[in-house]
């Protein structure tokens, strides 16, 4: 890798490596660099520098908008904060048995988690009398009348709208995706460079059963970071 990288970092813990800069090189392409206009397209850009860390572009940036009465809105959402600053080593087993007590057997049911060990803690704790599907199933669930799906770290590109789920379960859903972001923010009190893609990640993952202006969802926030998150004045 030595003869294509100029600069990078290198991240690692006991189960992963990451090399990754801080900004993405996408001006070393020369299809790109040598261009005379480059158009951007996204539903979630932000007004700070994290625009330009995500694209890799440092020059001047214009933001289109669109007209005020074609500006997509979302639905409605009913947060609940059933268990307030809970965190010990049995949480996911908490976290099951409250979902037990309060989901319905007969409802459609999304629940996000922040990784792959999480999802499959919940596959296990939840009982067998709901309905459970996967990502691999996911048109299962879709069709189905009523069951519960469990995805990890999906913040969008899966939609959930009208009738096929009003109730969503954010689990600690991670902050931080990756390990640079984790250090970043964990270590070095560099948080405040992720402060508006960490805001955008809770917006896209509160929206996933919401997707449109008539839409609703119930939302069911569980994990002490991504409370603190929604409750804090100087985060809002």
């Amino acid at each position: 890798m030595k003869e294509h990288l100029g600069a990078c970092n290198l991240f690692y813990d006991k189960k992963s490596i990451t090399i990754k800069p801080l900004y993405s090189p996408t001006l070393t392409l020369e299809n790109i660099r040598q261009t005379k206009q480059r158009i951007y397209l996204s539903a979630t850009f932000g007004h700070t520098e994290q625009t330009s860390r995500t694209i890799g572009v440092s020059d001047k940036i214009d933001y289109i908008k669109l007209d005020s009465n074609r500006e997509p809105t979302g639905g409605r959402h009913y947060l609940l904060f059933p268990i307030i600053n809970n965190q010990n080593e049995n949480q996911i087993e908490k976290y099951a048995n409250l979902l037990t007590e309060v989901i319905p057997i007969k409802t459609k049911a999304v629940i996000l988690t922040k990784n792959n060990r999480d999802r499959d803690l919940f596959n296990a704790l939840l009982p067998n009398s709901f309905k459970k599907f996967d990502i691999s199933h996911i048109q299962d669930f879709y069709n189905s009348e009523d069951g519960i799906i469990v995805l990890s770290n999906r913040y969008d590109g899966l939609d959930f709208e009208e009738d096929l789920s009003h109730l969503l379960v954010l689990s600690d859903i991670a902050l931080a995706t990756n390990l640079q972001e984790r250090f970043l923010s964990s270590r070095i009190n560099a948080r405040i460079l992720y402060r508006e893609q960490i805001q955008t990640r809770i917006i896209q993952a509160i929206g996933r059963a919401s997707r449109s202006e008539q839409d609703y969802s119930v939302v069911i926030i569980l994990g002490t970071d991504l409370q603190n998150q929604l409750q804090s004045h100087n985060k809002a």
